[in-house]
């Protein structure tokens, strides 16, 4: 289950993408959402009106003189190669044209390449502020991924809580990077609608820093991409519904007798977004997961409550004993906090 699933959402990641590689384009397509809550704050009738009224008006880009154009070209078809190190180049030099460069940019985001389109983001990511917060808007509906990735990833940085509810919407995007993007902005604008999407998009994240034949590029994408879901997670702290995470420390039987690592690894998954929440909420979550049947996922719950309600480090006990003790004792402490 968890190897399909991870095919599926972020095929970059367990394998390196070839310079040039087509991809198909996806379509604007939205897959099935549940209902998220906490939305009334995402009503534009409400404060997003208001938020956007409050910016600043936007700045077009300087325009660059034509023999500066060409060498921008140049650059730019330097963002497929098929060379780490030359497409790190292409991009400094890119981003050091300024602002200017963001047209030529979104001209480009049509391209069919994989190699390319994350280039272009990078650019894009790089050199957009809030002078382009139109820019941003637009993008987060254009029917090129490369767009939609770079603007919902800037809405939540600049950041734009006017978007928040195009960024629900995006939250059933066709293409993987962009519901990631979208739910760490969701998240880090104060909501918590998207945090079954942050579960889905950290199960990929999670099991690419455990694999052994991993590239170090795709572990360095893997660990960035969680960082900021983790930090972004940390603003709901005490103040978010944690429900839906807290659910997912209880696999479906059918899952588990199916693929007991997989549904293993999603409780793992949960047990992990709840330990970077933090708070009374968490912790009280974290403490039912303290008798999962998985030594693993026992061993994660430890952990994370060990720091959050103690400040320990890791739990080092080897035998399943050792383990069984420190459940009991963990236990105990937790009562005590009731």
């Amino acid at each position: 289950m968890l190897a399909a699933m991870l095919a599926t959402l972020f095929p970059a990641l367990l394998a390196a993408v070839p310079a040039g590689a087509p991809v198909q384009r996806p379509h604007v397509a939205l897959l099935p959402l549940p209902t998220p809550r906490c939305q009334e704050a995402d009503d534009p009738a409400t404060g997003n009106a208001a938020s956007r009224e409050a910016l600043p008006p936007p700045e077009a880009p300087p325009v660059l003189p034509a023999m500066q154009l060409q060498k921008l070209e140049r650059e730019l078809a330097k963002l497929s190669s098929s060379k780490p190190a030359a497409r790190q180049a292409a991009i400094e030099q890119v981003v050091a044209y300024g602002r200017g460069a963001l047209p030529a940019l979104v001209a480009q985001a049509a391209t069919t390449s994989a190699t390319k389109q994350a280039a272009l983001g990078a650019c894009l990511l790089a050199l957009a502020d809030l002078r382009d917060w139109d820019l941003v808007e637009r993008s987060l509906e254009s029917e090129e991924v490369a767009l939609r990735r770079f603007a919902a990833r800037k809405a939540g940085e600049l950041p734009l809580p006017h978007l928040r509810a195009q960024l629900i919407e995006r939250l059933r995007d066709a293409d993987a990077e962009v519901r990631l993007e979208a739910a760490v902005a969701v998240t880090a604008l104060g909501s918590d609608a998207a945090l079954d999407a942050l579960a889905e998009a950290y199960l990929p994240l999670a099991a690419v820093e455990r694999q052994q034949d991993a590239s170090p590029e795709q572990r360095a994408h893997a660990a960035e991409a969680a960082l900021r879901l983790r930090t972004a997670l940390a603003g709901l702290r005490d103040e978010g519904d944690l429900s839906p995470l807290v659910k997912r420390l209880k696999s479906d039987p059918a899952e588990v007798q199916a693929d007991p690592e997989g549904a293993a690894a999603e409780r793992r998954a949960a047990i992990a977004l709840l330990a970077a929440v933090g708070g009374e909420d968490a912790i009280r979550g974290l403490g039912l997961a303290l008798d999962d049947g998985h030594n693993l996922v026992q061993r994660d719950a430890i952990n994370a409550l060990r720091q959050l309600v103690e400040d320990a480090p890791p739990f080092t006990g080897g035998s399943i004993f050792e383990q069984i003790s420190e459940i009991k004792r963990l236990k105990a402490v937790l009562a005590q906090r009731r």
